[in-house]
């Protein structure tokens, strides 16, 4: 589902593959729902700074901190009801 981009190093890296492993599709949707109308995204009071680095690494916020392609279409994937 997520790639990581080759710049990405050392301890960087480690935490970035141990916030995705951990955070489900879920977690990251309700994170980049937390955006202002021009797509920057925040982190709440009490919210994890480590899961929107990782959201950075994997593409799916910019390193300007605005929601990018990707980001969108992982909230309407969780959105969007799942059929059995």
């Amino acid at each position: 589902m997520f790639t990581m981009r080759t710049e990405v190093t050392g301890q960087r890296e480690m935490n970035t593959f141990e916030a995705m492993a951990a955070a489900s599709t879920g977690e990251l949707a309700r994170l980049l729902n937390h955006h202002y109308g021009d797509g920057t995204v925040y982190v709440p009071s009490g919210g994890s700074l480590q899961l929107y680095h990782a959201c950075v690494d994997v593409g799916l916020i910019t390193e300007d901190g605005f929601i990018t392609r990707q980001g969108r279409e992982l909230i309407a994937r969780s959105l969007t009801p799942q059929r059995s």
